[in-house]
């Protein structure tokens, strides 16, 4: 097959077509057995469905994101679209399902996070640093604007300057800082080399210390997620097997400690025993499969990249339960559900498009 990633992306889309609002169980068999692969282990018919759900999710919800005079008035309310780099997520859509309405939405948010950063000269929470957006921004239009937002964002954002921490309390600053460094070096800016080096360290450290429960007595599965996620766009530009044996050895230590196949999700928080964290103390154990699709493509790039048959079958569950279990209520849940799950369909389906850094 040629271009199974465009044949792909059109059965999906008229999966949406037809099916907009369906359940996951209620598309033609025709459908289901349409979407192409080249995946060794091949993705079941409950699967196939949950794909084309999640395409018709989007579609049913994409639209309600998209309103510009909506995304201004929140302004930065972290409960809107732009948290989780809603930028991303609407300039992936355009991609993957060959739409370039999307892109429109894409830029309202641009607009509204690319002024915030300018205006803050950079400095600007870690847990906001979301440079792909921009990154896309500034490859489709060559506004330079965006460029200069990016670079700003890996010299002055909060931890820049010492690539995020060895804690793993500053997970997602340092995930988020790998990103940017990666993306300032495609943008030709070398100097950040050393600074993603001593990121990448921190992060091979942070998933050593939550599977020790080391220098924290709990753990967020989404956080990992994230983790992972940085890690491997990482090990896309430069393979380091220190990497893949890391992301390993915990997503085997997540998937044994935390995964319940009943609620087909991950706990929101994983305490040690005896743990005085206060939502440890303060929460019950709740279960978040809204979450999922934060991590299910990690176990998708360990099945590609080891061949081992299992990472599939983790997968496969982690996203049919992320899907079905999705709330798509937010703007900021709807960044995070499509973040980059799309990757995972690309990767479970065999289908090579170096989606590290888009």
């Amino acid at each position: 097959m040629r271009h199974p990633h465009l044949l792909l992306s059109c059965v999906i889309h008229l999966g949406m077509l037809l099916c907009a609002g369906c359940a996951s169980d209620s598309y033609q068999d025709s459908e289901v057995s349409s979407i192409p692969t080249t995946a060794k282990v091949m993705p079941s018919e409950s699967l196939t469905r949950s794909v084309l759900r999640w395409s018709s999710q989007f579609n049913n919800h994409a639209a309600r994101f998209c309103d510009r005079d909506q995304i201004f008035a929140n302004k930065l309310w972290e409960g809107g679209v732009w948290y989780y780099d809603g930028a991303r997520v609407f300039y992936n859509a355009a991609d993957f399902f060959r739409s370039e309405q999307w892109e429109q939405c894409a830029e309202f948010i641009i607009e509204l996070y690319r002024q915030y950063v300018i205006d803050a000269d950079g400095k600007i929470p870690g847990w906001r640093v979301f440079p792909h957006g921009l990154y896309q921004h500034y490859l489709r239009t060559g506004d330079r604007t965006s460029r200069f937002a990016i670079l700003l964002l890996a010299e002055e954002s909060a931890f820049a300057q010492k690539s995020g921490g060895l804690s793993s309390d500053l997970s997602r600053e340092t995930a988020y800082l790998i990103h940017t460094y990666l993306i300032a070096l495609e943008l030709g800016i070398q100097t950040f080399q050393s600074r993603l080096d001593t990121a990448i360290y921190y992060a091979n450290q942070h998933l050593q210390q939550w599977i020790d429960f080391r220098s924290s007595n709990y753990v967020k599965p989404f956080m990992m997620g994230l983790t992972f996620e940085a890690l491997i766009a990482a090990y896309q530009r430069t393979p380091d097997p220190t990497i893949l044996n890391n992301i390993e050895n915990a997503a085997q230590w997540l998937w044994r400690t935390s995964w319940d196949p009943q609620k087909m999700a991950f706990p929101y928080i994983v305490c040690a025993d005896g743990s005085d964290y206060s939502e440890c103390i303060e929460t019950s154990i709740a279960f978040a499969p809204d979450l999922n699709l934060l991590i299910a493509p990690a176990y998708a790039w360990l099945y590609v990249t080891t061949g081992d048959s299992q990472y599939a079958e983790m997968s496969d569950q982690i996203f049919v339960g992320g899907v079905a279990g999705a709330d798509l209520n937010s703007g900021k849940r709807f960044s995070q559900n499509y973040r980059w799950s799309k990757d995972y369909i690309e990767w479970r389906f065999g289908i090579d498009t170096n989606s590290g850094l888009k």
